[in-house]
């Protein structure tokens, strides 16, 4: 499907919606599960930085540490421009 497809490229954002939208078809529906595991594994915050685990996969970084996360990314960027 489309998400794994996104999964695959690192377009982990879209991945998530794409999951989100497959988990939403209903039970009944033989990927239900599939979807759902995913958009609860997509959902997480191992580290409790605030990122979810697919933001922090599309910017690069750890879900395990707190101190790297998205913004400390983009500042160290910055700071380096």
């Amino acid at each position: 499907n489309k998400a794994v497809c996104l999964e695959t490229v690192r377009e982990f954002e879209d991945a998530y919606k794409e999951y989100k939208a497959a988990a939403g078809f209903g039970e009944q529906q033989p990927f239900f599960r599939a979807a759902e595991q995913k958009v609860r594994q997509y959902e997480t915050d191992n580290d409790g930085d605030g990122f979810k685990f697919y933001e922090e996969q599309q910017a690069g970084t750890s879900d395990q540490d707190a101190a790297d996360n998205p913004d400390a990314t983009k500042a160290a960027q910055a700071a380096g421009s």
